[in-house]
C-alpha cells in the first residue's frame, strides 16, 4: 500500500519514489516528535514547578498556579509513561536474557528494547488515549473553571481517584499479558489480543496466584512504611530516612515481580516461537 502511493505520487508530481517515502516518513516523525518534544518539556518542567511553586505562588495568583500544575501534568504524562514503557521493556528484556542464559551486554539489550517499542506503539497509543480521555483530560477541565465551579472540581477530582483510576488498574490487570506477549514474539495489536484470551483461559489460576502473592507483598511493605512514617514529623531525618527505605523496598519488590512474571509467562507458554537476539 505504502509502496502504491508513493509511486502514484511520483507518477503524477514527477518525484522520485524513494524521495517521496522519505518526505512521508520525515512527515510521520514530525507528527510524533513534536509533541513528544513538548510532552518531555512538560516533564522537565514539572518538578522545577513543584520546586517553586511556593516562590511563585508570592507573585502570581493561586487559581493560576493549579492551571498551570494541571496543564503542566497532562503534557508530562504521555512522556512519562513511555519513558518507564522502554525502562520497563529493558527490564522485561534483562530478565528473558538471564534466564534464559544468554551472553549479552546491557548495552545491546537496551538497543534491542528501543527497537521493540515499535511492536508496543498501538498498545501505548490505546493506553495514552484512554488515560488522557479518562483522567487527564476531566482533571484539567475541572481547573480551567475551578474558580468559577469549585463543586464541578471536587467532583472531577473524587471521579478520577475513586472510579477512573481503579478502573484503568483493574483493565491493566484483566490485560497482563499484552505487553510481554508484543515484547516477547513479533506480533500484531489483534494477534496479541487473541494469544491474550488463550493465555487467561489456560492459565487464570497461575495468574490470580501471582497477582494475590505480588499483592500481598506489596501491601505488607507500603503498611509497614506507613507505620514508620506516621510515627515520625515529617520532614524529619527519620521521616526522610524511612521514605528512603520506603522506595527502596518497592523498587525491589517491583523487580522481583517482573522477574516472577516473565518466568510464569515465559513457562507458561514455552512451547511459541521466541524472539532471537
Amino acid at each position: 500500500m505504502r509502496s502504491a502511493s508513493t509511486n502514484l505520487a511520483a507518477s503524477q508530481y514527477g518525484v522520485a519514489p524513494i524521495s517521496v517515502a522519505g518526505k512521508l516518513k520525515s512527515c510521520e516523525l514530525r507528527l510524533i516528535g513534536v509533541p513528544l518534544v513538548i510532552c518531555a518539556f512538560g516533564a522537565l518542567l514539572k518538578p522545577i514547578f513543584g520546586l517553586g511553586i511556593r516562590w511563585l505562588n508570592q507573585y502570581l495568583d493561586g487559581i493560576f498556579l493549579l492551571r498551570l500544575g494541571a496543564v503542566l501534568d497532562s503534557l508530562s504524562f504521555a512522556f512519562e509513561y513511555l519513558f518507564g514503557l522502554v525502562i520497563q521493556v529493558y527490564l522485561v528484556l534483562l530478565a528473558f536474557v538471564w534466564i534464559r542464559g544468554i551472553d549479552s551486554p546491557p548495552e545491546r539489550v537496551f538497543i534491542f528494547a528501543l527497537k521493540r517499542m515499535a511492536h508496543l506503539a498501538k498498545w501505548a497509543g490505546l493506553i495514552l488515549l484512554v488515560s488522557s480521555l479518562g483522567i487527564h483530560l476531566p482533571l484539567l477541565a475541572s481547573y480551567l473553571w475551578i474558580g468559577q465551579f469549585t463543586d464541578f472540581t471536587s467532583a472531577a477530582v473524587q471521579y478520577v481517584e475513586q472510579t477512573a483510576r481503579p478502573l484503568m488498574a483493574i483493565a491493566l490487570l484483566l490485560f497482563c499479558s499484552m505487553q510481554i506477549s508484543l515484547v516477547l514474539h513479533n506480533e500484531s495489536f489483534r494477534q496479541a489480543i487473541t494469544e491474550h484470551a488463550a493465555f487467561m483461559r489456560q492459565h487464570w489460576y497461575r495468574v490470580l496466584w501471582f497477582l494475590m502473592v505480588a499483592g500481598m507483598h506489596l501491601f505488607l511493605v507500603c503498611w509497614a512504611g506507613a507505620g514508620w512514617l506516621g510515627g515520625y514529623k515529617n520532614g524529619s531525618v527519620p521521616y526522610l530516612l524511612g521514605l528512603f527505605l520506603l522506595s527502596g523496598a518497592k523498587a525491589i519488590c517491583a523487580a522481583w515481580f517482573l522477574a516472577a512474571w516473565v518466568c510464569l509467562y515465559r513457562n507458561a507458554r514455552r512451547q511459541r516461537k521466541e524472539i532471537r537476539f
